[in-house]
């Protein structure tokens, strides 16, 4: 299996500090905000991305299990996130009871961001690992 968790983390969290302090910079120095939704779907594709390249980097053999290996990345993504946003909650008291005054919505919630990370997560492992061996034909 060529998935490996540690490098998944690690591309994932340089890539949430990296838009936190961009968004920061571009909001300090030109005075617009440039966040959106994406902000939180970003760092699973690009650390998807780099797991399917280095799969192809190292195999020219399809990705075996690759729904599996998805479903990995999305418990990983939904952890790290869920500890971010406990920590977040920790520090802001309003947000905080206004999360625990509507459990429910956050369940739903939780559930359609777990999905969305894991149909994000096959199609950019995929795609990294297409982009690869795409080139490595043209070479």
């Amino acid at each position: 299996m060529t998935f490996h968790p540690l490098r998944f983390i690690g591309v994932f969290i340089a890539t949430l500090v990296g838009l936190a302090v961009l968004i920061w910079a571009v909001d300090h120095f030109f005075g617009f905000d440039v966040s959106s939704g994406a902000v939180g779907v970003i760092p699973i594709m690009i650390a998807a991305t780099v797991e399917g390249q280095k799969h192809a980097q190292a195999t020219r053999d399809p990705i075996p299990r690759i729904w599996y290996q998805a479903a990995l990345m999305m418990a990983i993504a939904l952890g790290l996130n869920l500890v971010l946003g406990a920590i977040y909650l920790g520090v802001d008291p309003v947000m905080r009871d206004f999360v625990i005054s509507m459990p429910a919505a956050m369940v739903i919630g939780l559930v359609i961001i777990a999905f969305v990370f894991w149909l994000v997560a096959r199609g950019f492992y995929a795609m990294g690992a297409k982009n690869i061996w795409r080139a490595q034909d043209k070479a």
